[in-house]
Formats: C-alpha cells, sequence, structure tokens
C-alpha cells in the first residue's frame, strides 16, 4: 500500500487506534514497470510486458477480499484502502460489470 492510501486511512479513522492500520502488499497499485511514476497520459501501450497483467491485479484484489471477508468478525467494522484501479478490478469481479467506471467523480487533495 502507498503512503498516499496509508495518509487517507489514518485521515478516515481520525488517527484512533493506529496501530489497527494493517498494511498489505496485496494492495499495492499496478505495477507500472518503467512507466511506474509517470503520467498515466504518457503509457501508450497498457498491454506493455514489463507491466503487471490486469489478471494478476484482479487475482491480487479478490483473494485479499475474500481471505478478509472469510476472516472477519461479523461484530467488526472494517475499511479498505486502496488506490482507484484496485477498487475498479473489485467492483467489476463483485458487481460483475464489465467496464465499470467511477464516472466524473475525483477527489484531489493534497496532504502537507
Amino acid at each position: 500500500m502507498k503512503l498516499s492510501s496509508r495518509k487517507t486511512a489514518k485521515i478516515a479513522t481520525n488517527d484512533i487506534n493506529q496501530e489497527r492500520i494493517i498494511c498489505d502488499d496485496l494492495l499495492m497499485e499496478k505495477a507500472m514497470g518503467s512507466f511506474e511514476g509517470k503520467c498515466r497520459s504518457k503509457v501508450l501501450d497498457w498491454n506493455n510486458p514489463e507491466m503487471e497483467a490486469d489478471a494478476d491485479v484482479k487475482y491480487r484484489i479478490v483473494n485479499f477480499m475474500r481471505t478478509l471477508i472469510e476472516e472477519a468478525n461479523a461484530d467488526k467494522t472494517i475499511l479498505v484502502f486502496a488506490h482507484g484501479y484496485l477498487l475498479k478490478q473489485l467492483f467489476k469481479h463483485f458487481l460483475g460489470v464489465k467496464n465499470f467506471d467511477f464516472g466524473p467523480f475525483k477527489v484531489c487533495y493534497s496532504l502537507k
């Protein structure tokens, strides 16, 4: 999980019980190879073999969620913070939607 997801988790939980925030590598954003850190508009080939395959990303996040659900206690609230691409893969899988898009809803903020 990248730093921005951790910061979002801290903000959303109002810094309460920070020791209960668990970071898991399965929630890391899609590996982009040599395109890592570059603006998405600079990526010309989204099927570049250097990048993590979409199917692998989906497998990671879906299995993370299945394990989380299986191990969860019914009396607990669990929040999952991840990057947009992973969340899209979750929605596509669990809702059965082929072309899921968040639409015009964008949240932009700066944490300093």
